[in-house]
Formats: C-alpha cells, sequence, structure tokens
C-alpha cells in the first residue's frame, strides 16, 4: 500500500507562501496549481469533468460495467518541489508509479465495476487500439467474457499483481541535459533538434523546468550521458525502483560542470550503477576524473523529505550597541531529523551568497565590518535547509585622538590662556560623543578655555579619552610645562591687584622692584655681549699668533674672570629676589594680600631664582 498515494504534490519550501508544506491533498494541490500561475481555466474544467465522471454510476441502471486498465508502465505518481537552487530556479522530485504513462493505475481503479482487467505495457495514447483490449471488448461483446483464455494473452491480467514496475529511475538537476543509450545504442532523451527521443522500450522521459527523469526497465546495459548546457554543477539522483517500491538511492550533490562543453558519465548494467561518475571538464572524450556518490541511501533513508536544521553560535566580547569588540568566531551546529538521513554537509557564505564555502572548522571574523553570515545545511537524501543569515558588527579599533594644541613640552606663563584643539576619529562605529573626557593632571576639566593665572608653575598633563559607539576606549596624553619670567611676573601682579587680592602699596612696590632687577639683567646682559665680543678678539689674536699656549693661558683667565662675573651676579639676583619674598611674607602677615595672591607671586619668584 502506498501511503503517500492520496498526496500528488508534496511542497518542501512552500513555494507557493501559503503556509503549508509537505504532503499536499487534493483541495491543497488545486490550491497549489492556481497559487503559482497554473492554467486556472482547465484546472477548473477537468474539476467540473472529474466531478461529473464521480457522480456516474452505470451499475445504478442495470448496466453491466468493465473497466481495462493499463499498467506496468511509468507514469507520474507524485511531484516533489524539493529546494530553491542558487540560480532561483527549483530543484523538483518525481516519484514513478505502475500505470499506462498518463493515468496512474490507482487512479483507474477508483471507477466501480463488475469485473477488471489488466494490460501490461499498455500506452494511454494508443490504448483503446491495442490489441489486447480489441480482444476483451469483442469478448464483453459477445458476453463470453467468462470463458475469455486469460493464458493466452499474457499482457492481460486480472489482477493488480502483475502491474508492478522494476527499473532504475534517474534525475538529474540543472543545467545539464540527460541521455540514456542501451546496448543497442537505443537512445532516450532530447536528439540534435532539442525534439525528445523516446526509442528505448518500456523507458520514459520527464522534464520540469530542467529537472530531467529517466525510467529505465531492468534487464538492460545502460550508458548515462549528461551534456552541459552551462558552467555551473548539478545533482543527480540513481534510484532502485523493485516491484514498484523505491529501496535505494545514490546521490550525487553539485557535480562540478566547468564549462559549458562538460560531460557526464554513468554505466548502469541490469539495475545496477557503476557508482562513480565520470567527467569530461573540456569536452575531448577524455574522462579525467571521477566523482564519488556523495550518498548512498537505504529505503527509509532515501524517503527522508525533512530539511535539515542549523544552528549558529558567536564567540566573542560584546560591547555596546550589538557590536563584537574582539576577533568573532561563529560556530555551527547541523542536525538532521530523528531516523533521517544524515547531514551531508553544512555550507556557509560571507559574501552575500556569491559564494558559498563546506563548513569545517569555526568561521574566525578578524576584521571590522558587518557581516551577513548565510548558512545552510543538506543532508544526505538530498534535502537543503532554507538558507539562514545572521548579522553581526565587528568593531575592534579604539578610536584616534590627534592633540594637536598644546605641543609636546610646550611652555607657558600664567598670563597665557589655551583652548585644547585635538581631532578624534573613529573608522568604523562612530565616535560615542557622551563619553569625551578632558583631564588635567588627572581632573576632569569643562571649560573650554584653559586660563593658566590659575595653575601651578611645573609639568601638567593634559589626557584626552574617548570610546567609539562599539564600546572601544583610547586615550592621548601630552605634556607641557608652565613657568615664570620676570615680565609674567609683574602682569601676575597686576592681575591680583584687579581682582582685588592686594593692595596698591603692595603693588607698587612689588612691580618697582621687579622692573629693578629686570633693568639690572638688561645691563648685565649687554656687559655680556661686551665680554663675548672680547672674547671673539682674543681667539683671532690666538689665531694670528698661532701659539696655542699663550691662548690658553689668555683665554683660561678670562673665563676665570667671566665665571666670577656670573657668580657674583647670581648673588646680586638672587639676594634682591630673597629680598622680595621676605617682603611679600611680611605684607601677607600684614594682610595687605591673600593666600592666592601670596602663593602665585611667591612660586614665580621662587621660580626664577630656580632659573638662575
Amino acid at each position: 500500500i502506498d501511503n503517500d498515494y492520496a498526496y500528488y504534490l508534496y511542497d518542501l519550501p512552500d513555494l507557493d507562501a501559503n503556509g503549508l508544506t509537505g504532503r499536499l491533498n487534493y483541495d491543497q494541490s488545486i490550491d497549489f496549481l492556481k497559487n503559482t500561475g497554473r492554467n486556472n481555466y482547465l484546472l477548473g474544467f477537468n474539476n467540473a469533468l472529474h466531478t461529473d465522471l464521480d457522480n456516474y454510476s452505470p451499475k445504478a441502471d442495470g448496466i453491466k460495467t468493465y473497466n481495462i486498465m493499463g499498467c506496468g508502465r511509468p507514469t507520474i505518481g507524485q511531484i516533489f518541489v524539493l529546494n530553491k537552487e542558487k540560480s532561483g530556479g527549483l530543484e523538483y522530485g518525481l516519484k514513478y508509479i505502475t500505470g499506462d504513462g498518463t493515468v496512474p493505475l490507482r487512479s483507474a481503479q477508483a471507477l466501480t465495476a463488475d469485473n477488471r482487467f489488466y494490460i501490461r505495457g499498455a500506452k494511454h495514447g494508443g490504448f483503446s487500439s491495442a490489441e489486447e483490449v480489441k480482444q476483451l471488448a469483442i469478448a464483453m461483446l459477445k458476453d463470453t467474457i467468462s470463458s475469455f483464455p486469460l493464458q493466452n494473452h499474457l499482457a492481460i491480467a486480472s489482477s493488480s499483481a502483475a502491474c508492478s514496475l522494476t527499473g532504475t529511475q534517474v534525475s538529474f538537476h540543472s543545467p545539464i541535459e540527460l541521455n540514456v543509450y542501451d546496448e543497442n545504442n537505443n537512445h532516450i532523451g532530447p536528439n540534435a533538434n532539442g525534439d525528445i527521443e523516446l526509442n528505448i522500450a518500456g523507458a520514459q522521459y520527464d522534464n520540469l523546468d530542467g529537472n530531467k527523469f529517466v525510467f529505465l526497465p531492468v534487464g538492460h546495459d545502460y550508458r548515462v550521458v549528461g551534456q552541459a548546457t552551462a558552467s555551473g554543477s548539478f545533482n543527480a539522483r540513481i534510484q532502485k525502483i523493485q516491484n514498484s517500491q523505491y529501496t535505494g538511492t545514490v546521490y550525487y550533490n553539485q557535480v562540478p560542470l566547468n564549462s559549458s562543453s562538460a560531460v557526464a558519465r554513468l554505466q548502469i548494467n541490469n539495475g545496477q550503477s557503476s557508482g562513480n561518475l565520470e567527467l569530461d571538464q573540456n569536452g575531448d572524450q577524455i574522462f579525467e576524473t571521477t566523482v564519488e556518490p556523495s550518498a548512498t541511501l537505504n529505503q527509509a533513508e532515501a524517503a527522508d523529505l525533512i530539511k535539515p536544521e542549523t544552528q549558529i553560535s558567536l564567540a566573542g566580547s560584546l560591547g555596546n550597541n550589538d557590536y563584537y569588540i574582539s576577533t568573532t568566531t561563529a560556530i555551527l551546529t547541523a542536525a538532521d531529523n530523528q531516523g533521517g538521513s544524515g547531514i551531508l554537509k553544512t555550507e556557509y557564505s560571507i559574501d552575500n551568497g556569491q559564494s558559498w564555502r563546506n563548513y569545517q572548522d569555526p568561521i574566525i571574523l578578524n576584521s571590522d565590518g558587518e557581516y551577513n553570515i548565510l548558512y545552510k545545511a543538506t543532508d544526505r537524501a538530498g534535502n537543503v535547509e532554507a538558507e539562514k543569515e545572521q548579522t553581526l558588527k565587528i568593531d575592534k579599533t579604539a578610536p584616534s585622538i590627534n592633540i594637536f594644541i598644546p605641543l609636546e613640552n610646550q611652555e607657558f606663563t600664567r598670563t597665557e590662556f589655551l583652548t585644547p584643539e585635538y581631532e578624534i576619529t573613529d573608522s568604523y562605529s562612530g565616535v560615542a560623543t557622551s563619553s569625551l573626557e578632558i583631564l588635567l593632571d588627572g581632573q576632569p576639566i569643562s571649560q573650554a578655555q584653559l586660563d593658566f593665572f590659575y595653575y601651578d608653575l611645573g609639568e601638567h598633563i593634559l589626557k584626552i579619552i574617548a570610546s567609539d559607539l562599539a564600546g572601544n576606549k583610547d586615550e592621548a596624553s601630552v605634556k607641557f610645562m608652565v613657568s615664570a619670567d620676570l615680565d609674567s611676573t609683574i602682569s601676575d601682579i597686576n592681575r591680583s591687584y584687579d581682582l582685588g587680592w592686594i593692595n596698591e602699596k603692595v603693588k607698587t612696590w612689588l612691580i618697582k622692584e621687579l622692573n629693578q632687577i629686570k633693568k639690572y639683567q638688561e645691563k648685565f646682559g649687554e656687559r655680556q655681549n661686551k665680554l663675548e665680543r672680547k672674547r671673539e678678539k682674543i681667539i683671532k689674536q690666538c689665531l694670528k699668533k698661532k701659539n696655542q699656549a699663550w691662548c690658553d693661558k689668555k683665554l683660561g683667565k678670562y673665563d676665570k674672570a667671566v665665571y666670577r662675573l656670573n657668580q657674583n651676579h647670581q648673588k646680586i639676583i638672587v639676594k634682591r629676589f630673597q629680598e622680595i619674598l621676605k617682603k611679600l611674607e611680611e605684607y601677607y602677615n600684614k594682610q595687605w594680600l591673600n593666600q592666592s595672591a601670596y602663593d602665585i607671586i611667591r612660586t614665580d619668584v621662587e621660580y626664577l631664582i630656580s632659573e638662575l
């Protein structure tokens, strides 16, 4: 008993997108044909005719009925919509059952009759003119059917047990033509004009949208030849049929065709496949490679029509906004249904389906960017999982931070203002502006402009910390100096006075003292210039006299004099600065200046002393 008989169509990928997959009953099959744009008018006409025939019963009118049926010929019993191919086409499967080549025997048997007769090998197109049918009709008209000598007519049987189908079904799936030659070179398949030749007795050829099917009766040797129509790859199935049961399948998956000249060849001897498929990739009649079957399936495995399922898992460090911030690994795990044929292969694509790779090891994704991983599994029966996809974004690279102002080791005085200038760029996810941190000496600063009047003398570090939207963080820093000179110190005193930090007497005295030191240093500088010119004169005299001993003695005396002069100058300046510091403390104790002014002016003067 064929449990699938009531289901003529099997829609695995839900081709008509109505939510129904798998076996379709009669009404669902009609809906499928309508939904996929078949001839709706013809469907309606046939349905009306079918209904009229079903409702007619000659027996009710007392008429003796006979049902003469053709059987033993391969007849399409079921169509399988299997897979959507990469080319956009469809991969179909066919199930041949016994019938007259057009009407399945089970359909013919649905008509009630007093007597039934089966004509083995009868063709639907010439059924009424078949000799066996004529002999039966004569006997029926003469009412001698009860004594009809069945033993003299080997093609006629009174039981369907004689109608079983045994042979081999071969199917090739695009882009390739299918031709078969028997041991006498009889041919079935397309000829040079594209017409289908049917010159092998008992054989059947069908073409469904580029999917080619041939049934070959047992008892002969066949040479199966495939001629490529384009470069690409094709699937093939060699299915053994024994007493109308599909008992085993040899499956070839994605056999490569390097050009439209490629030829594939296979030998089938008395129902047994040679196993390996031979390939001639350039059409020179030299079959340089062989392809082993992708799977050899028993009856239960070959009946697997459930697509496998693949799960994906991602391993990596997940940052913000669904970005991965590390090298990320994608792991594919495929499983077939319980009792199914098992997994043949798992494939994936990271270029939007332009190319597919067989999955063997975890997929390692190193580079920044957005990935769309397509993946699917194929089981050993050729069921292909509908493509799944996993999108992920990887950003391992922190933002780039460039500080333009201040420069490294740049020097400022307290009289200056600074607006830091910097640039933050990110090559992928973008800068997270809300995460920006600007630190000066480890403390956050909010103002855009820095007023060095309020900062200590010495080294300072400006640090900028930025993150991108993925959560990658980086920082850049620059060192700069705040120093003092006489002019900046005078400026600091004036500003302290403007701020009300010191009184006028203190301001006046301090500026007077610093100006005197400034004039003294200017005069000392002039004297230094004179001494330098004198030294140059001594060197010239040395060159004229060319007496190194005289030069060494002369320059030695000169350098000692200059050293003593510098020492005396330094002592004088230090003493003047120390007097200022002493007086400053006296004014501070009298509260003629506040703590802030005292600290700023004191550190300015101490810095000037340290730089002598």
